[in-house]
């Protein structure tokens, strides 16, 4: 996916010249990342390589609003809902669905559901308001898990996990990623991080399986049959042990319209499981994510996102829960409207000749605006 985004007095890209550079560099690591001796195979995978749709996708072409502003972190500070270190921890200015998710959560202590387009900064919406109360905890002296972000992928949970430990250096805080890529032991767990992170150890890191065993992080990302086995295995019950019984105040899901079917039976009977090990029925605070939901055939609109939610949590949610997004209403003045060319400046040879290529695409472009 390119992103662009494109403000007043901003000089506009051209996408067609960026998604043909992307793709003709990726064409060229592909063809020197494959060394073939044959020559008929060779020709062959070039010949492959041309064709529509193998390599990538054609480049779709969609117009984004700009999200409307929200309140930002030091008036929260102001207010007393949200902690001083916030503000130097994350260095944003909040959209409003944002801003209305750090309300909701950390003022009105109540459930969310967040649903906003890619790239609008849904783990924001979350993410504040954990680390807010994992501050408050830590300085009351009380250890043990306060949160766990469960993801559908590991990828999306190792760039998150990598995002958030960045942040929390020198906070006090502690991280644990907990998926089957997590090694056991400490030492291994450092050279992995080493060998393909490339970076240091944060100070916030608890990197190993044995490490999070003895010293429960404070934030724990995992996947759903990661958090199954924990809540299964006997070596792995210790990281929810009876003292820290009620510790524990968030359980997120992202992307939540993947756990639909049978695998959403499975995590609506995880979480249930979850919340009677840590005793936190009705005390702990659900946050679910999605850009993609969808209305289903008996209800629709809100309604419909407010029982999904409600079913897989089983924690209650009103229809204020649901947080969408808000987009700033731009109002275009006269003289931001360009004239119509006198004459039609596409013609009929443009058309028949267009191939799909960048060299038929730009002269076209430039016709059409």
């Amino acid at each position: 996916m390119i992103q662009t985004n494109i403000g007043r007095g901003q000089k506009p890209q051209n996408i067609f010249l960026i998604a043909d550079h992307l793709q003709n560099t990726y064409k060229k690591f592909v063809r020197t990342f494959q060394k073939f001796q044959n020559k008929v195979i060779q020709e062959w995978v070039k010949e492959q390589m041309e064709t529509e749709d193998l390599l990538y996708k054609d480049p779709i072409i969609e117009l984004n609003f700009q999200f409307e502003k929200g309140k930002s972190l030091p008036e929260f500070v102001q207010e007393g809902i949200l902690d001083p270190l916030i503000p130097s921890i994350f260095k944003i200015a909040p959209y409003r669905h944002q801003s209305e998710a750090i309300e909701k959560v950390c003022k009105e202590n109540r459930n969310i559901i967040v649903s906003t387009g890619t790239g609008s900064g849904k783990s924001i919406c979350f993410w504040v308001p954990i680390i807010n109360t994992c501050l408050e905890m830590k300085r009351q002296g009380l250890d043990g898990t306060k949160a766990i972000v469960i993801f559908p992928m590991n990828a999306l949970a190792n760039s998150q996990y990598n995002n958030i430990a960045k942040l929390l250096h020198g906070t006090g805080l502690t991280i644990g990623r907990y998926t089957g890529e997590t090694a056991v032991p400490e030492s291994e767990a450092e050279r992995i991080l080493e060998k393909i992170y490339k970076r240091p150890k944060y100070d916030c890191e608890i990197l190993s399986r044995d490490k999070m065993r003895e010293n429960p992080p404070d934030i724990l990302i995992t996947n759903y049959v990661m958090l199954d086995l924990i809540l299964t295995r006997h070596e792995d019950k210790k990281l929810f042990p009876e003292h820290h019984r009620g510790y524990l105040k968030y359980i997120v899901l992202d992307e939540i319209h993947t756990y639909s079917g049978n695998r959403g039976a499975d995590v609506a009977c995880l979480i249930r499981r979850l919340k009677y090990k840590t005793d936190t029925q009705g005390k702990i605070r659900c946050i679910g994510t999605s850009a993609t939901i969808q209305d289903n055939k008996k209800s629709s609109g809100s309604t419909a996102i407010i029982e999904f939610a409600e079913k897989i949590f089983g924690e209650k949610f009103d229809a204020s829960s649901l947080i969408e997004a808000t987009y700033v209403n731009l109002e275009i003045s006269k003289e931001d409207i360009l004239p119509l060319p006198p004459t039609i400046l596409i013609q009929d040879s443009d058309l028949n000749e267009f191939n799909g290529t960048i060299n038929r695409i730009i002269p076209i472009a430039e016709k059409l605006l």
